[in-house]
This record gives C-alpha cells, structure tokens and sequence, in this order.
C-alpha cells in the first residue's frame, strides 16, 4: 500500500518535471518545409507593444488613470522591456547567426500582447506576466514561423518585474529558433 503511494508520487512527480522541461511556446504557424536553416541571420526587431492589454484595459485606458510620473515611468519601462528581449535572446542564441541589420535576414518581430504588473508589498507578492507573439519574417516580408509564448517575474517594482518577463521571452524566442533549426 505505502509503495503503490509512493510509486505513485514518483510518477506524479516524474510528469510534472517533463511537462516543465516541454518547449515554452505555442506554435500558431510554421512554414513547411523549413525555409531556414543552419546559416540564415536573423534581425531581432524592436519589441512592439500595439494593441497591448494590461489586465483587461487597453494600455490607453490603464495609462489613463495614472499619474504624470507613472506614465513617464511606463515609457522607460518599455524601452527597457525592449533592451531585456534583445539581452535574453543574446544570452541564449548560441550557434544562430544574428545580423545587424534586417537586409538579407530573417527578422524576429516580438509583439508584448497582455501584461500584468503584477505587485510587491514586502511580505506579499505576485508576479508579473507577460504574453507575447513572435512573428518570424523572411527577407520579403513573409511570416514563415509565428507563436506563443509568455513568461512570468518577481520583483520588487513593476518595471523590474516587466523587464524580467521580456527578458525570459527574449530566452525562449532564441530557444524556438534554435530548436527549428536543429542546434
């Protein structure tokens, strides 16, 4: 009896790992046949943020009801998210090729769709989450490849928080590349 609970467990326990270790990404489109490979570039493109909900408003009408400095803040946290999505994927793109420039290159179009902040009141907590879609592009404009993806952050404000979500997803885009491509 007390095996048969803890072999039980041990299975229990055993999926759970896996499904952690699966892939972080949903794919909503994918080229067939593969019309990348081991030696195409990739351009990482700025972040976007259009059409971004924050809970259940529009950007617009969450900044709508914020302060002078909150919205300022808010600026310099996006262009921080944005700076995290291009570190995370740096740290993480291994053997791909990336370009400087978009000419002759794949580009990887991040868009930030859904955030929330999120909060940090010393002894309670909740983390941010960020869900992005990462479009693909070929060198004529194409979307060969796109998915899902999304990531979730402490901290003790929400521009950290932010900044560490996109920067997870920065990690996962250069990990799907990566695994399209066999590296």
């Amino acid at each position: 009896m007390v095996r048969n609970a803890i072999r039980s467990a041990l299975l229990a326990s055993s999926l759970l790992l896996l499904a952690a270790c699966g892939p972080h990404w949903t794919v909503v489109k994918q080229a067939t046949p593969n019309p990348m490979s081991r030696s195409t570039s990739f351009f990482v493109a700025p972040v976007s943020f259009d059409g971004l909900r924050v809970g259940e408003k529009t950007e617009f009408e969450w900044m709508s009801e914020k302060s002078d400095d909150t919205r300022a803040s808010w600026k310099g946290d996006k262009a921080g998210m944005n700076d995290e999505f291009v570190e995370g994927f740096g740290d993480a793109h291994g053997p791909l090729v990336v370009a400087g420039a978009p000419n002759g290159a794949f580009t990887v179009r991040p868009r930030f769709v859904r955030y929330e902040p999120g909060f940090y009141a010393g002894v309670v907590s909740g983390n941010a989450e960020v869900d992005a879609t990462i479009d693909v592009v070929d060198p004529a404009g194409n979307v060969v490849d796109e998915f899902e993806t999304s990531a979730q952050a402490s901290g003790f404000s929400a521009g950290e928080r932010a900044r560490n979500c996109a920067h997870a997803i920065g990690i996962t885009a250069a990990k799907y590349l990566r695994a399209r491509l066999g590296m």
